[in-house]
């Protein structure tokens, strides 16, 4: 959980003057403390993106099989890593209707990752269709503010 230090408010609309240059250099080491500390925390209770594709070695066969069938995007091996696979984020969604309210952006940086590591990787460039991703990607903006939100444990 998290614990967010209360900072002044200096933006124009505000009436609240700082009382000197020091008092801005201080909240605003407050402020930087504070998305620190959201950013860390929000990645600890993320962990489990930390790994990436395990199936493909706890079900290596199945994976083999699946390579040489002539619509492999639909096989029972593609079907089962879908499902486990966030980061995976259009087809995870197809699999399971409740995603569309877990999506966040850790399942996109993920899907970044691994889209740009496989591209260059396997072709030498990135393909991507960013129209494909919009709604989801809303979803997961939505969703990670709510679940940061979640997080804080009290402003002090």
């Amino acid at each position: 959980m998290v614990r967010i230090i209360k900072t002044n408010k200096y933006a124009d609309e505000s009436k609240q003057i700082p009382k000197s240059k020091e008092d801005i250099i201080k909240d605003s080491a407050i402020h930087t403390l504070n998305v620190i500390n959201m950013v860390a925390e929000f990645i600890k209770e993320n962990d489990d993106y930390f790994e990436h594709d395990n199936d493909k070695f706890t079900n290596s066969d199945l994976l083999y099989d699946s390579l040489f069938k002539k619509d492999y995007t639909h096989s029972e091996w593609c079907k089962q890593h879908f499902q486990l696979s966030r980061h995976h984020v259009k087809q995870h969604a197809r699999v399971r209707s409740e995603f569309m309210n877990e999506v966040n952006l850790m399942d996109f940086i993920h899907m970044c990752a691994d889209m740009v590591c496989a591209g260059l990787a396997r072709e030498g460039k990135v393909l991507i269709d960013f129209n494909d991703y919009m709604v989801l990607l809303r979803h997961a903006l939505e969703n990670t503010v709510t679940q940061m939100q979640l997080q804080v444990d009290g402003i002090l």
